[in-house]
């Protein structure tokens, strides 16, 4: 018997922070890609912040 069984986490708890965590290290990597591609990242700020 694990140890968070013991203390009332259940199976689904852990698997939905597993998911999560997963899930924001991939959309991280892909809006990253998207900046580098899109060269975002030499842009003058003037048209970064609009107004």
């Amino acid at each position: 018997m694990l140890y968070s069984f013991r203390f009332g986490y259940s199976d689904s708890l852990i698997i939905n922070a597993l998911v999560t965590l997963v899930l924001g290290i991939v959309v991280t990597h892909c809006y990253r890609l998207i900046i580098k591609n899109l060269s975002w990242l030499d842009l003058p700020l003037a048209k970064l912040v609009p107004g």
